[in-house]
């Protein structure tokens, strides 16, 4: 895979820290400017997500395995 970087303005006002894929190729960021960002796969702003209360070092995703256990034991 090859990954472009390219300096442009966009939904952080900051370097981003961390970032992460979603299952739907939807790309998240953080930032020092302390918000969580949404990027279409084009690099493209998607819309800032929320303000974080901390600074972030990093992110990972977990996908749903579409599967949901049941935890009734009747």
């Amino acid at each position: 895979m090859k990954f472009n970087i390219n300096i442009r303005s966009g939904e952080h006002a900051d370097i981003a820290t961390s970032v992460a894929w979603s299952n739907e190729n939807q790309l998240f960021s953080c930032s020092d400017d302390k918000t969580l960002a949404k990027w279409s796969p084009e690099g493209q702003p998607a819309g800032k997500i929320t303000s974080i209360q901390a600074y972030t070092t990093g992110i990972s995703w977990y996908p749903s395995s579409g599967k949901q256990v049941s935890n009734n034991t009747t």
